[in-house]
């Protein structure tokens, strides 16, 4: 830590400096520094600092203080307040160092930008020494006064320097057009509607003859492209002549990195025609050339050129590509996959992956890097080939690419990493899979091996798979049942609660219409009793209602009702009633029921079908009709209740002994002037805005009632 103090403290003249005269500053910054350094304690420091802040309070405050004194008091105060304690004495001294010469000039914006924000109510005072910069013919004040607008102004400030600054975008010097467009974005970014009408100035940016004022201009677009590209269709032309002159060396060689022209440009251009190409084929067909000669011109293995690919192949694949671009940037994609760079590798894998979902067949050449990427120790680059293999699925290898993906399931206990897997794997296995036995016991395995929480996510896309397979099979129900009594039966340990849950859930769903099957071997009061042991297991009460709901579903077709219920009573004195969900009470009372009352079960063994059912709830028509009769109000449908006012009810009989109005003033006249000395019954007070208020006084019932004396504390309220 103290050299990194030292280096900061050696570095600090010429930061400030800048090029300029030399200043010396004095010890006593330095000693600052290596004094709070060496402090033990926060209050220590803090004694201090404080010490510290009351000396440099009064030696800004003398009248006759040299200009290197309030520099480095000036410095002092900022390191107080990157400390986060309070300097707000030393802002407005800040300030005043603007005035001063072109050395105090710089450090006083250098410590404003670090004192104040937009917001401050500090920065008005500003406006006059920053419009008075950007005009200067000194060129250092000029760029100080465009790096100052570009951190203090604020959008109501704007109006004041904009002028100035767009004037500025025609001085001879290259860098002060640089901070102008610079500040044009910053501009641009707070308060858009501000700078909409020079437009045209942007564009007029885009063909000076310095690339270093192209580039700050085509941040500009960018910006404005991200939001709506419409407008700037025609542009296409332009970035592509510029594009074309990068690649081909066409600039000075001041902007190469590691001999590649201006890379970070070549990206920048990459990403705004990437949003102007897509979905406009006519503008993507424009664009096909200059990326196959970006792709061909960064054949290298420099890193840098590795992004540049990377850039193309997204350009590529959010453009209508061509396939003989594809097949360019999948055969530069194995340089990424065969690196011994992790960084590389996991950029080949994103990109390999955006190319696959344009084309399957972008993959078939790297298998074997694909398969090596698989075997790697590290799970960020296990995750990301996973994520390939998911847009690479289909039914013809989704057993071997989810058992592998259930292999690491098993190997890896982060749970992030199993949710992120397991998600999509069931996605998969969901959508390709060819067998609805395979598919059963490959989701039984991994509920198994995902905790509670991360199972439960699955449960409603499971059964809707289970009921899609069902109704595609003839023997659907039947082997689904198998399936899942198979799993019930286990014994060997308890079921994880999503994996009891689908089981019950079919078993209800699907048990009465197998009844009298030859594949089930298991009659209902078997099943009961089956569903019942596993209520009895430490499961969760979600677990335990899905197979409450399953037993009334079944109770139709068992026979011994009473056996079942002692069962269930039994457990349920076992437990404390309090640990048992309002839910999971309900629906063992509907449990109860039915079983006391045998038509109610008769009518559940009916087949109910979407044909069967009354969705006008015409069942409630009598109820309805009684309750119009006796003043309800009809029901009226959304859109016409938001298009009434609302209605205000009668609320006197329900608030009849209360007072709703306000409570009006004891007051009982207000004049311009006091009453007559003299008048009787009352006392004057002058009020707080000049106006004399005369009241009658506390049990005064008219005119001649007599006055109470003022100092009675103790007032008797006549009750009636």
């Amino acid at each position: 830590m103290s050299r990194i103090i030292e280096k900061t403290l050696n570095a600090l003249p010429t930061i400030l400096n800048q090029g300029l005269e030399t200043v010396n500053y004095g010890a006593h910054l330095k000693t600052l520094c290596h004094s709070v350094l060496n402090i033990d304690s926060k209050y220590d420091e803090e004694q201090y600092i404080k010490n510290e802040i009351k000396y440099l309070k009064e030696k800004l405050n003398q009248p006759d203080v040299t200009s290197n004194c309030l520099r480095e008091s000036l410095l002092c105060c900022l390191f107080c307040h990157i400390l986060s304690y309070d300097v707000s004495f030393s802002f407005i001294h800040a300030i005043k160092l603007i005035q001063g010469s072109i050395v105090d000039k710089t450090i006083g914006y250098v410590l404003v930008r670090c004192f104040l924000n937009e917001n401050h109510e500090l920065v008005v005072l500003l406006i006059n020494s920053i419009q008075k910069d950007i005009k200067s013919s000194n060129v250092l004040e000029v760029r100080l006064g465009l790096i100052a607008a570009c951190s203090l102004i604020n959008t109501e400030m704007i109006p004041a320097v904009l002028p100035l600054v767009v004037d500025r975008l025609n001085h001879p010097k290259v860098f002060i057009r640089k901070k102008a467009l610079a500040c044009l974005y910053r501009f641009l970014v707070i308060s858009p509607n501000s700078v909409q009408h020079i437009e045209d100035k942007f564009r007029h940016a885009l063909t000076d003859k310095d690339l270093g004022v192209v580039w700050s201009a085509l941040y500009l677009f960018y910006h404005l492209i991200q939001k709506n590209a419409e407008p700037y269709k025609d542009l296409v032309d332009s970035l592509i002549h510029i594009q074309g002159q990068v690649i081909n060396r066409q600039i000075v060689s001041e902007y190469d990195y590691k001999h590649i022209p201006a890379p970070w440009l070549q990206i920048l251009i990459l990403k705004i025609l990437a949003l102007l190409g897509q979905g406009d084929h006519e503008t993507s067909r424009k664009i096909y050339p200059v990326l196959a000669e970006t792709l061909q011109k960064c054949e290298t293995n420099q890193e840098i050129s590795f992004a540049i690919v990377d850039e193309c192949i997204i350009t590529i694949a959010t453009v209508a590509a061509q396939t003989e671009l594809l097949e360019d940037a999948t055969k530069l994609v194995g340089k990424f996959l065969k690196s011994t760079s992790k960084n590389l590798q996991y950029l080949g894998l994103c990109s390999l992956t955006k190319l696959t979902i344009l084309q399957k067949s972008c993959a078939a050449a790297h298998q074997m890097s694909i398969i090596g990427c698989l075997e790697d120790t590290d799970n960020t680059i296990k995750l990301k080939t996973f994520d390939l293999l998911g847009v690479m699925t289909n039914s013809n290898n989704v057993k071997v690419i989810c058992t592998r993906m259930l292999s690491f399931l098993t190997d890896n206990t982060d749970q992030s990493v199993q949710e992120t897997i397991a998600t999509k794997m069931v996605d998969l296995m969901i959508e390709f899979s060819p067998q609805m036995e395979w598919f059963i016991e490959v989701i039984i395995s991994t509920l198994e091996i995902l905790n509670t929480r991360l199972g439960n996510k699955f449960v409603n896309q499971i059964q809707h798979k289970i009921k899609r397979d069902v109704s595609q099979r003839a023997d659907g129900k039947e082997t689904v049942i198998n399936l899942f009594l198979a799993v019930l039966q286990t014994e060997c340990k308890p079921l994880p609660d999503p994996v009891v849950k689908v089981a019950s859930w079919v078993l209800g769903e699907y048990y009465k219409n197998t009844t009298g099957s030859s594949s089930t071997h298991r009659s209902a009061d078997q099943l009961t009793q089956l569903l019942v042991r596993h209520y009895c297991q430490p499961i969760g009460d979600m677990t335990r209602f899905y197979i409450l709901s399953a037993v009334i579903k079944l109770l139709p077709s068992c026979h011994d009702h009473e056996a079942l219920l002692t069962e269930f009573n039994n457990y349920h004195a076992m437990c404390r009633i309090e640990n048992i969900t309002a839910s999971l009470i309900q629906k063992f009372k509907e449990l109860q029921l039915l079983i006391s009352n045998k038509e109610l079960i008769k009518k559940t063994s009916s087949d109910i079908t979407r044909d069967t059912m009354d969705f006008t709830m015409s069942f409630l028509d009598e109820f309805v009709c009684e309750a119009l009769e006796n003043g309800a109000k009809p029901y009226l449908p959304g859109y016409l209740r938001k298009s009434q006012p609302p209605v205000l009810e009668e609320t006197k009989s329900l608030f009849a002994g209360l007072k709703m109005e306000a409570y009006r003033s004891d007051y009982s006249a207000l004049s311009s002037s006091p009453p007559a000395s003299g008048q009787a019954g009352q006392t004057s007070h002058a009020g707080q805005d000049g106006l004399w208020v005369s009241r009658s006084p506390v049990g005064s019932s008219g005119s001649g009632a007599s006055t109470a004396p003022s100092n009675i504390r103790d007032v008797s309220v006549d009750k009636t």
